[in-house]
C-alpha cells in the first residue's frame, strides 16, 4: 500500500506513515529492541547505560551518562551497528520507513513518570525552609481532583493512579 497504493473510485490512493506513536514498552516490542531502561536501550543514540545504585544501597537504575553520544540512524539501525540494541528482526524493517525518526519518544515515561514525578516529590516532601514548596492543603486538593477524574476513566484504561 505504501509503494503501489490502491484504486478507490477511480483514484489512486497511496498510504503514507508519518509516525508510530506508542509507549516505551510497545516501541521496544514492535521494533524488536531492548527496552529503554536497559544498558543498550536508547532508541535515539548508541550510548551504553551505566548502573547506578540508590543512595540507600538497595536497588538502582540504568542511566545514560553520555551527552554527545553517537546518534542512531536508520542505516545504523538496519545494519545492526550496535548488535546489543536488537532482540530480533522487526517486520517493520520491510517497510520504507525510518526506523529511528518515525518513532517519537514517549513523553509519559520520560516526563510525566520521570522528571515531573521527581519534581513533585521534591516539592511535596521538602522542609519548610525550601522556597518552593506545595502546602499540605494544596496537595490534599490535588488528590481530591485526581480522585474525581479517576472515577471518569473507563475500566479499559489500566492507568488510573
Amino acid at each position: 500500500l505504501m509503494v503501489e497504493g490502491f484504486q478507490y473510485n477511480g483514484s489512486l490512493i497511496k498510504i503514507e506513515i508519518e509516525a508510530f506513536c506508542c509507549d516505551a514498552p510497545a516501541l521496544s516490542f514492535i521494533k524488536c529492541v531492548k527496552p529503554c531502561g536497559s544498558f543498550f536501550g536508547c532508541s535515539k543514540c548508541e550510548t551504553q547505560g551505566e548502573y547506578v545504585h540508590n543512595e540507600s544501597g538497595r536497588g538502582g537504575r540504568v542511566t545514560l551518562p553520555e551527552i554527545d553520544a553517537i546518534l542512531r540512524t536508520d542505516e545504523s539501525f538496519r545494519s545492526r551497528e550496535q548488535q546489543t540494541h536488537h532482540t530480533g528482526l522487526s517486520i517493520l524493517e520491510n517497510l520504507p520507513i525510518n526506523m529511528t525518526n518515525d518513532f517519537p519518544i514517549d513523553p509519559m515515561h520520560l516526563v510525566y513518570l520521570g522528571a515531573m514525578r521527581k519534581l513533585l516529590h521534591i516539592w511535596c516532601n521538602q522542609r519548610r525552609s525550601m522556597k518552593i514548596r506545595i502546602s499540605k492543603q494544596i496537595i490534599s486538593e490535588i488528590y481530591g481532583i485526581l480522585e474525581d477524574i479517576a472515577k471518569l476513566i473507563p475500566v479499559e484504561c489500566s492507568r488510573k493512579t
